[in-house]
């Protein structure tokens, strides 16, 4: 458990330095300026048709692709693509209950993506997976025996993957920012989603810790390539 907390602190406290050198970011990206309508319709269990008729961007063939039609969608389109399909790709990559969990898991934190500071982000995320923060749940796991304390435990480790999760997931919502500034090319925009896309499902097929902070560690230097090519 002490290496987990490691993988978490190696993350925040590298990120608190690179975020700074990417600035606050006056816009808000397509996901944000779009969230009261998406929102709502993911609330209502927009999840009720999976077979991809009539979809936009969820039916073509590769992530890039999709990623790039998704950063060109409006409004409206936005909330109709996900009446038909709400899939992140991080969930598609999944299967059976674990694919189920992880539409859960995105559908309850709709709500945290409009929160432009990303520590208020973090805790909101943390407020709707129900995480106490790492001092207080590791004091509720010691207090346990047996089998529920290794539940306990294995839930700790999933709720700071999570949060990993979501700071790779707010880097693409800073990307976005850049572009509708006009600060980067949509073309780096796409590549940088789609890598990041790429790295959380990597982090999720690996089972040790050692590689979950080699993907950590990489994610901070594709961000950090990226803010270099931002004008």
């Amino acid at each position: 458990m002490k290496r987990v907390i490691v993988l978490l602190l190696i993350f925040v406290l590298s990120f608190n330095v690179v975020y700074a050198a990417g600035g606050g970011g006056g816009g808000s990206s397509n996901i944000k300026s779009k969230s009261d309508s998406v929102q709502e319709a993911v609330v209502q269990e927009l999840n009720a048709s999976d077979t991809g008729e009539g979809l936009l961007c969820g039916d073509l063939a590769t992530r890039t692709e999709r990623v790039k039609c998704r950063l060109n969608l409006v409004e409206e389109e936005y909330e109709r693509e996900y009446r038909l399909q709400y899939l992140p790709e991080e969930c598609r990559a999944l299967q059976g209950g674990e694919k189920g969990k992880c539409i859960s898991t995105y559908k309850s934190v709709q709500t945290c993506w409009t929160h432009k500071e990303t520590g208020e982000g973090v805790g909101c995320v943390m407020k709707q997976i129900n995480f106490r923060g790492i001092s207080e749940e590791r004091r509720i796991c010691n207090e346990l025996n047996g089998d529920a304390k290794k539940e306990c435990a294995d839930k700790l480790k999933e709720n700071i993957f999570t949060v990993i999760k979501f700071r790779f997931y707010n880097l693409e919502e800073r990307a976005e920012e850049f572009l509708e500034e006009g600060k980067i090319a949509e073309e780096e925009v796409i590549v940088f989603i789609d890598a990041i896309e790429g790295k959380k499902v990597e982090f999720n097929s690996v089972s040790d810790i050692e590689g979950k902070k080699r993907i950590v560690m990489e994610v901070k230097d594709l961000w950090q390539e990226f803010l270099g090519k931002v004008q």
